[in-house]
């Protein structure tokens, strides 16, 4: 799914968990949020990358090493 599409994904859960109260849909559409978060999140690490961002500066984004960095988006 392209960068463009999770976002709006993410926009509608969101309205969505905001409109209702039933507690099953809301952790459905939490459950939809952490998937395309996590989707989007190891897309954009790619993109960096690809734009020439180190392993170490996104290891500083997320408080890890640069080892922990590459280990967890690999």
């Amino acid at each position: 799914m392209s960068t463009r599409k999770l976002e709006k994904l993410i926009v509608k859960a969101l309205a969505s968990l905001a409109d209702t109260s039933d507690p099953v849909r809301r952790i459905a559409t939490v459950r939809v949020l952490q998937e395309a978060a996590s989707t989007l999140e190891r897309d954009v690490v790619r993109d960096a990358r690809t734009h020439g961002v180190t392993w170490t500066e996104i290891g500083r984004v997320y408080d890890i090493s640069k080892q922990a960095a590459q280990q967890r988006f690999r």
